[in-house]
């Protein structure tokens, strides 16, 4: 009941709207994944901030604007590289690192040993047979 509450009380918050954005993206919902994304990312801070501009970006991406996409795409990069540097510093900063650059189309790099480490330190395995120099 008190986490019903909690909810009610922070439905429009840019947090939530976030993870609402993200909820609806993996059920496939693009109208109302791009609707929360849109209303939760501006006041969103950080690492959500950067999350839901890279779920906008797949959101865009996937309705044929790609344009838009790519714009959101090179946002959310800025933010990454802002946020950590060069060395990024959790699994997720190298899952969201992998995400920006299957956005921008480069498949190969989203694969490399950077991007391998973050499913490595989330308990996925990375014994799989490498196809890329990475």
């Amino acid at each position: 009941m008190q986490a019903q509450r909690m909810l009610t009380a922070t439905a429009n918050t840019p947090p939530a709207l976030v993870f609402a954005g993200q909820h609806a993206l993996t059920t496939g919902d693009l109208r109302a994944a791009r609707h929360y994304f849109e209303q939760g990312t501006p006041g969103a801070i950080f690492l959500l901030k950067t999350s839901g501009t890279i779920g906008l970006a797949w959101v865009l991406q996937r309705s044929g604007q790609t344009e838009q996409a790519r714009q959101h795409t090179r946002e959310a990069a800025r933010q990454l590289e802002r946020t950590w540097g060069s060395s990024p510093k959790r699994p997720e900063d190298y899952a969201d690192l992998a995400r920006v650059r299957v956005l921008q189309g480069d498949r190969e790099g989203a694969r490399c040993k950077p991007s391998r480490r973050a499913f490595g330190r989330a308990g996925a395995s990375t014994t799989k047979t490498r196809t890329t120099p990475c």
